[in-house]
């Protein structure tokens, strides 16, 4: 699933960047989806993403804030079919008064995207329970406690979070 959320936070990414370059496009692409037979189409889609971002939220860097991003987008998609023809009248004559506020919402999709892709990206946590010691070569190594992860060579201590420091602080005090 996280390959999933990357990609959808990757195409609101492509979206906001359509919507800042050319917003008149951005507006009448926006414009034909909202007909009757195409809304329902997008709220399946709209529900869709938000599970992908629910089910992604575990594995993610900011797991709260995925969730509940993930949440909202599945109520606003079951809420599409109800509202979404009013909603979007009263959004697109919004946006009619000009670029700038296109431009605007086009922003925040692309913040939105980027927000995303950073949560579902690759992150390397620093609450992993390491144990550092001088190799044979003299290079500082990590060894995660876990038996899935690898051993990082060159490793900074700084990569650590306090957790792992204070562990390390017991082994020295052991040997």
């Amino acid at each position: 699933m996280p390959v999933a959320a990357l990609a959808i936070g990757l195409l609101i990414i492509a979206q906001g960047i359509v919507g800042l370059i050319a917003p008149e496009f951005f507006l009448r692409l926006i414009q034909s989806i909202q007909t009757p037979p195409i809304i329902y189409f997008a709220a399946v889609v709209r529900i869709a993403f938000g599970i992908v971002l629910v089910l992604a939220a575990p594995l993610s860097r900011v797991p709260i804030a995925l969730r509940s991003l993930g949440v909202l987008i599945v109520l606003g998609g079951v809420i599409t079919p109800f509202f979404g023809v009013q909603l979007a009248e009263t959004i697109l004559g919004w946006w009619s008064q000009g670029a700038s506020i296109v431009r605007a919402w086009a922003a925040a999709a692309l913040a939105l995207g980027v927000f995303i892709v950073y949560a579902t990206g690759y992150q390397q946590r620093a609450a992993k329970q390491c144990v550092y010691g001088a190799g044979r070569d003299g290079f500082e190594r990590a060894r995660h406690r876990r038996a899935d992860d690898n051993c990082a060579w060159a490793a900074p201590a700084a990569l650590c979070a306090a957790r792992s420091t204070r562990m390390l602080g017991r082994i020295d005090r052991k040997s």
